[in-house]
C-alpha cells in the first residue's frame, strides 16, 4: 500500500502528498489510466495550492523523483494563473477552465476540474501534445460526471475535428464575407495614442488605407452580403496589420495584435464588429472588449517571464505559446524570434482548436517575412 510514497507493486506510481483516503484512492484509479510513458507521463490533482493525487507512469529510478518536480511545477502555475485571475474577469468571458504552456520539447496543463481543484499534466513528446491534451480533456470530463457536473468543451475539442479548418484558403474568406484588403498592399489605420489604446477603423475614403474586395476563388454571387472590414490600427509603418488582417475569420480569429518587444501593439485588427459576433456582446461592449485585450497582451509578457523561471526545472527551455482557454474562447501568446509576440482571442469556445491552429501558421508566416 502507498503511505504518502510510491507503490510497491508494478504499475504508475501513486503518491497522496498531502495524506491517503479511500476516496483519494478511488480517484488514483480513475486517473492512471490516462498515462502513457511516452505521450502523457505525469498527472497531478490538486486542492487549491494543496498536490493530493499524483500519478507517474513507470519508469527507471531517478535521484529526484520527477513527480516530485511537477507537484512543485502545479503548485507555481496555480499562483501564476491565479493572479491572472482578475483580468480575465474583466472581459466577461467566463472562468479559465484550462492553460497549455509548449516549450520547444513539450507542453504543460492545467485544467480546471470543479471550483479549487484542477488538474496538472505534462508531456515530452512535441509530436503528441495534441493527443494529451485530449486525453486530459477527457479524464477531467469523466471526473466531472463522476459528481454529475457537467461536461466543458476544454479546448473545443468536443466539437472540432481536425480537418474543419474553415480558415483555409479562399473558403474562410467567402464564407465570412471579409474584406481584408486588396492582395500586395498593406491594410492601414491611424497611429495608436498616446496610452496605446487603438485608433478608430481606417477612413473608408483615405488613401492611405487601400482597400479591396479579397479575392475568392469564382468570385462572389451578385447576392452576396456586403464585405465586413476588420477593425485595424497600426502604429508603426510597415507593420503586419495585412497579415492579421487576413488570418481573421469568424469561425475562428477575431482578434489579433503583433506586439513590439517593448510590448507596445505594432498591429491590431479584430472582427468584433462582425454582426455574427453580436450574441457575445450581451455585457461587455466591443470597444471594452479591445481596450481590455489590450491591456491583457500588455501583461502577457510579465506573466510569461514568470512562467519561464518558475517552471524552468520541468520544461527545460523557454516557452514559445500559451493557450488560456476560458468558458468563451481562449486568449493565445506566440511568441516571435525578435522578442516581440503575438496576442490571438476567440470569444467561439467551439473554435478553440482551430484559433490556436491558425495562429500558429501566422506566427510561421511571419517569422518567414522577419516578423
Amino acid at each position: 500500500m502507498a503511505q504518502n510514497g510510491a507503490d510497491t507493486v508494478e504499475g504508475p506510481r501513486v503518491r497522496f502528498p498531502d495524506g491517503e483516503s479511500p476516496q483519494l484512492r478511488a480517484l488514483s484509479r480513475r486517473l492512471s489510466p490516462a498515462l502513457d510513458p511516452e505521450e502523457l507521463p505525469h498527472l497531478v490533482l490538486y486542492d487549491h495550492d494543496i498536490a493530493k493525487i499524483s500519478v507517474t507512469a513507470a519508469g527507471p529510478e531517478e535521484a529526484e523523483p520527477s513527480d516530485s518536480r511537477h507537484e512543485r511545477t502545479g503548485r507555481q502555475l496555480y499562483y501564476l494563473l491565479s493572479g491572472l485571475e482578475p483580468e480575465l474577469a474583466e472581459l466577461r468571458s467566463g472562468a479559465l477552465i484550462r492553460t497549455v504552456v509548449r516549450v520547444p520539447d513539450g507542453a504543460l496543463f492545467f485544467y480546471l476540474v470543479e471550483a479549487g481543484s484542477h488538474l496538472y499534466g505534462a508531456t515530452s513528446r512535441p509530436d503528441r501534445i495534441e493527443a494529451a491534451d485530449q486525453t486530459i480533456a477527457r479524464t477531467v470530463n469523466e471526473l466531472r460526471r463522476s459528481v454529475r457536473y457537467s461536461e466543458l468543451n476544454y479546448g473545443a475539442y468536443s466539437t472540432w475535428r481536425r480537418g474543419d479548418t474553415h480558415w483555409k484558403a479562399a473558403e474562410a474568406l467567402s464564407h465570412d464575407t471579409l474584406d481584408t484588403g486588396a492582395p500586395g498592399t498593406t491594410v492601414g489605420g491611424p497611429e495608436t495614442t498616446a496610452d496605446g489604446a487603438p485608433g478608430a477603423p481606417p477612413d473608408e475614403t483615405s488613401d492611405a488605407s487601400p482597400r479591396g474586395p479579397a479575392e475568392v476563388s469564382g468570385g462572389a454571387p451578385p447576392d452576396a452580403p456586403e464585405p465586413v472590414r476588420p477593425y485595424v490600427s497600426t502604429s508603426t509603418p510597415g507593420s503586419a496589420a495585412a497579415p492579421l488582417a487576413r488570418a481573421l475569420a469568424v469561425p475562428g480569429l477575431h482578434y489579433l495584435a503583433h506586439h513590439a518587444p517593448d510590448r507596445a501593439p505594432r498591429a491590431v485588427a479584430d472582427l468584433l464588429d462582425h454582426p455574427e459576433l453580436s450574441d457575445f456582446f450581451r455585457h461587455i461592449s466591443r470597444d471594452q472588449r479591445r481596450e481590455r485585450y489590450q491591456r491583457v497582451g500588455a501583461l502577457l509578457p510579465g506573466l510569461v517571464a514568470r512562467l519561464n523561471s518558475s517552471l524552468c526545472a520541468v520544461t527545460g527551455g523557454e516557452l514559445v505559446r500559451v493557450v488560456l482557454d476560458v468558458e468563451q474562447g481562449a486568449i493565445y501568446y506566440h511568441a516571435l524570434p525578435d522578442g516581440g509576440y503575438l496576442m490571438g482571442v476567440t470569444v467561439d469556445q467551439e473554435r478553440v482548436a482551430e484559433a490556436d491552429e491558425r495562429l500558429a501558421q501566422l506566427g510561421h508566416e511571419l517569422i518567414g517575412e522577419g516578423g
